[in-house]
């Protein structure tokens, strides 16, 4: 219905649903209807077939689509305090005579409608039917409006219907599988780069480099990824990058350059970048614009980067080699994730052809632009602090050694009681008033985590830290489900150009930290926080304008 303009009632739900088809709602009282599709002051209306043939509106539009797109209720009423005045009998009276008018209603609208419908093909009326495909297509265009006005009253069970069909679940449960060993990949980078470093003898700018190297690996493949289905189908796609997963350790374990290590860091983002364009990709597919889903898969990987720094801990407790136990034991991860991947069911593996290359729309959409601005500054925020938050501790000797190793434990373990958190809340609040919340926290516990000296309130900064910036990421990707559904290859832009932001601040860091000291560098962070609030005030605001 894009460009079309369409007559509605005076009311917020009757103008959100027909903007959600494309259309520009215009509400104009019923008497002016009319002369208003008349004049062409609209280009069409909705009504039922009485009405429309009442009011004459087929001399006017003779084109009428039947789709269903709402149902008016008629409710018999009653004050409480003029029912509590009838005594028993006249109040049971008064609801079987209710329940038989009822009955009877329907049977007159029925002939009424059957009879409306009469005269206006007579008139030269041709009915539009749609198909259950162009219905569904319908539904889907106007998710977002149930959401806005039914998320606090839509159970449990309505959320997670999805979840009954049998391959669909199997291909929610492996997704959310493969992205646990993701999140322990993403945290095995700044985990083990200390003991790395200190066995390679690296220097703080190299370290810089190969962490933003695996960002680099990172933003290839979100991009790429995205594009290759289109020639080899998503399922084959993920199986080949998956690959670059197992190839980094084999690189890390038996590299005996630093070429090596640079190039298994690169491979790491690839195997990474990949995964996470799959995985929400298809996740948004399964349930598009379901914050709790997004929110949950992304738990899924905070449970696997707060496992893998306790898994090293244990691994290096039996000497300092033990880091390369660790390494094998991810190359095994590598392993069952590729297993993982094989065993998704793929209903419709290959992109479909008129999605090829996809639609470039999303390039007006400022929605796009805000969604990607946020994004940006919170994955500069959140790659900084990952990828040297244990060596900044380590270094400045803020934390003792054993202690800095476990902030990375900390830090995870509040993501993912953020992320539960926020997956519970977004069920139940508006999602436009759950993400400034989180920005504010990022802000004020990041200046905690920096500027305290005590072991306890760094502490509470690690875990303030972790727990508000839990649900930014999948709480501003849900807002752009709609968007991605749209233009399929959204995502892979949205990701890509985000993504830039956590291949240069890891470098950013090392550089400051090189010549002005780790505490510095870390400093950094400060201006990329405060420059993402903004940018979740922005987007907030372009949100709550367009809901209005």
């Amino acid at each position: 219905m894009a460009g079309m303009r369409i007559r509605v009632q005076e009311s917020e739900v009757m103008v959100d649903m027909v903007e959600a088809l494309g259309a520009t709602a215009l509400p104009i009282p019923y008497a002016d209807v009319y002369s208003a599709l008349e004049r062409g002051t609209v280009d069409g209306a909705e009504n039922n077939w009485p009405s429309y043939e009442a009011m004459n509106h087929y001399e006017v539009a003779k084109y009428y689509t039947v789709d269903e797109h709402n149902r008016v209720p008629e409710m018999q009423i009653c004050s409480k305090h003029t029912w509590n005045k009838f005594s028993e009998d006249d109040r049971q009276m008064i609801l079987e005579c209710a329940k038989e008018s009822a009955l009877y209603e329907r049977k007159l609208w029925k002939e009424r409608e059957a009879d409306s419908k009469e005269i206006a093909l007579k008139q030269g009326v041709e009915v539009v039917e749609l198909s259950a495909a162009e219905k569904k297509r319908f539904q889907e265009a106007v998710r977002g409006v149930y959401e806005k006005y039914c998320a606090e009253i839509m159970s449990e069970e309505k959320q997670m219907d999805f979840l009954q069909d049998k391959i669909k679940k199997k291909q929610f449960l492996c997704n959310y599988s493969v992205f646990l060993l993701n999140g322990m990949l993403a945290l095995s980078i700044g985990s083990l780069l200390p003991f790395i470093r200190d066995a390679r003898g690296l220097d703080y700018a190299f370290c810089g480099l190969i962490v933003s190297l695996h960002s680099v690996g990172n933003l290839f493949s979100s991009f790429t990824a995205g594009l290759l289905p289109v020639a080899i189908g998503r399922k084959k796609s993920i199986l080949f990058f998956n690959l670059f997963f197992v190839l980094s350790y084999v690189l890390i374990i038996f590299g005996n350059h630093n070429w090596c290590i640079a190039m298994a860091f690169f491979l790491t983002g690839v195997a990474r970048g990949a995964t996470s364009n799959f995985c929400n990709t298809a996740i948004n597919s399964l349930a598009p614009g379901k914050a709790w889903t997004i929110n949950g898969l992304h738990a899924m990987f905070s449970v696997g980067a707060f496992l893998f720094p306790i898994l090293l801990t244990l691994f290096t407790a039996t000497g300092e080699s033990g880091w390369i136990t660790a390494c094998y034991f991810m190359l095994a991860m590598g392993i069952l994730s590729w297993i993982l991947y094989a065993m998704i069911p793929m209903e419709n593996d290959r992109v479909e052809k008129e999605k090829k290359g996809g639609s470039f729309g999303f390039f007006s959409e400022p929605l796009f632009y805000l969604c990607v601005a946020t994004l940006f500054f919170y994955l500069c925020a959140e790659q900084g602090v990952i990828g040297w938050m244990i060596t900044y501790f380590k270094d400045t000797g803020f934390l003792p050694a054993s202690l800095s190793q476990m902030t990375a434990s900390v830090l995870w373990v509040m993501i993912l009681a953020g992320r539960l958190t926020t997956a519970w809340l977004s069920t139940r609040m508006q999602k436009e008033k759950l993400l400034p919340i989180m920005g504010v926290g990022l802000v004020c516990f990041f200046f905690l985590l920096l500027f305290s000296r005590s072991t306890v309130w760094i502490v509470i900064g690690i875990m303030g830290f972790g727990y508000s910036m839990a649900g930014i990421y999948p709480t501003t990707v849900s807002f752009a489900g709609n968007l991605i559904e749209k233009y399929p290859i959204a995502w892979s832009f949205i990701l890509t150009i985000a993504s830039i932001g956590s291949i240069v601040m890891p470098s950013i860091i090392g550089k400051i930290a090189e010549t002005a000291g780790i505490f510095y560098g870390m400093g950094s962070i400060v201006v990329v926080v405060f420059i993402d609030m903004v940018c979740i005030l922005a987007l907030v605001r372009y949100l709550k304008k367009q809901n209005q």
